[in-house]
């Protein structure tokens, strides 16, 4: 036995000593093989000296769920090469992560329930493809693809999830739906795909402080993304919702949230719609084109402080009936004109000119005043800190020693201009010289 520094080598001389002892084994996988034509399902964990059977059967269901309780198992891979029919809900406990190894074959779920019930904070899911089963769960009783109660740091990223729109409306806005997360904080829904959902592809109740990002939800669900409930603060931004039923993204008693960046395209309602009590979210730089109602609509008069702003849309100007919105710089491409400026609009401040600068900056404003106090008649020669695309307006103050703005170098205007009494010039900015747009 070797001893260095006072410290005793064990090794080999069995319990405690064996290192193996102290290393929980945390990697499972689950695959099927077909021996004599029955086909068997198998979970194996990988240990120190090779694979250690879990469990096995003829129900795949029942051994991922062995897999997935198994003390120490954080990690559990589902290796299929073909479809598995799952009959009984799937639970993944605290701190493990499930995967699979892509979207060629499916959970196909036919029961009550949902296939995936998350019981567990700290839970991944990823790379899995879940099919509802045509008339699953029966009336009453609709499935889910996945469903998450009051749990916190999930993610979600790259599932594919197929519902069932061979039945009607099941009385529950949290059945029916892609994932559903109830009073779940702190969680990530990013990459994934969903369609053909009765209520909704994504859908957050009571949820708030989370995120939903890069997702891409097509086909008859009635909404894209729904959330109700006091769903507030999170973050939906990055989304894709084309050809729903209803509306695209679906706001219902939810505030605080920050829609951004998404693309609403050819729904059968709203691209983005606002209503009944969802208050201070902020709505802006979405695309939205081809839906039915309208673009973007704050849908009632309880719905208050709401901001629209800087959304490409090509279906109608955004509208409101909401109290104090804000809609300002949404533009619609086909017209090239900016709509739907609606509520209480932001204002720019009126800038006075330094009496003695002859190249004015013009940051910080597009509404400025000509200089009021100097000594003589002067002239500007060109206008500092502009940016590409800035317009400004200049007021004439109309002083007993009056500005001249010159037609020269980086100014290019039809004629000088000088000051006078209701006199305003209009200029843009093209990166390296101010154009003329109008005069008074």
């Amino acid at each position: 036995m070797a001893q260095i520094a006072g410290l005793s080598d064990f090794r080999e001389h069995g319990p405690p000593g064996d290192v193996g002892t102290f290393i929980q084994p945390t990697s499972a996988v689950v695959f099927q093989f077909t021996f004599s034509g029955i086909t068997t399902y198998a979970a194996m964990r990988i240990g120190i000296s090779g694979w250690v059977l879990i469990d096995h059967g003829a129900d795949p269901a029942t051994v991922i769920n062995t897999a997935l309780s198994a003390a120490g198992t954080h990690d559990v891979t589902l290796l299929m090469r073909e479809d598995w029919v799952i009959t009984t809900t799937l639970s993944i406990p605290i701190g493990v992560y499930l995967h699979g190894l892509g979207w060629k074959y499916s959970l196909n779920y036919n029961a009550v329930g949902n296939c995936i019930t998350i019981t567990g904070d700290n839970v991944k899911i990823r790379d899995l493809k879940i099919d509802i089963v045509a008339g699953a769960g029966g009336g009453g009783a609709r499935p889910n693809c996945i469903l998450a109660n009051a749990r916190t740091n999930l993610e979600i990223t790259k599932v594919w999830l197929v519902g069932d729109n061979t039945v009607g409306y099941d009385g529950s806005d949290v059945r029916q739906c892609g994932i559903v997360f109830t009073t779940v904080t702190y969680s990530r829904i990013a990459l994934c795909r969903s369609n053909d959902h009765i209520v909704a592809d994504i859908c957050f109740s009571a949820s708030v402080y989370n995120t939903v990002t890069g997702n891409t939800c097509i086909g008859t669900a009635q909404r894209g993304i729904y959330l109700i409930a006091v769903s507030n603060n999170n973050t939906v931004t990055g989304n894709t919702c084309q050809g729903k039923q209803a509306d695209g993204i679906n706001l219902n008693t939810s505030a605080g949230n920050i829609i951004e960046m998404n693309i609403c395209i050819g729904n059968g309602n709203y691209g983005i719609i606002i209503d009944n009590f969802s208050d201070f979210n902020k709505v802006s730089n979405n695309y939205t084109s081809g839906n039915a109602a309208a673009s973007i609509r704050v849908n009632n008069a309880n719905c208050d402080g709401n901001q629209i702003e800087f959304n490409t849309v090509e279906d109608g100007a955004p509208s409101n009936i909401g109290t104090t919105t804000r809609s300002y710089g949404n533009y619609d491409p086909s017209a090239n004109v900016f709509v739907g400026s609606v509520g209480i609009m932001p204002t720019t401040p009126l800038i006075t000119f330094y009496d003695n600068d002859l190249t004015p900056s013009v940051a910080g404003s597009n509404v400025f005043l000509t200089a009021i106090l100097h000594g003589g008649a002067r002239d500007i020669s060109m206008f500092d800190d502009g940016v590409e695309g800035q317009r400004i307006i200049i007021i004439s103050s109309n002083p007993g020693n009056p500005t001249t703005i010159k037609d020269a170098g980086d100014l290019l205007l039809t004629a000088d201009w000088t000051d006078g009494a209701n006199k305003t010039l209009e200029l843009v900015f093209d990166g390296a010289d101010w154009r003329e747009l109008s005069r008074v």
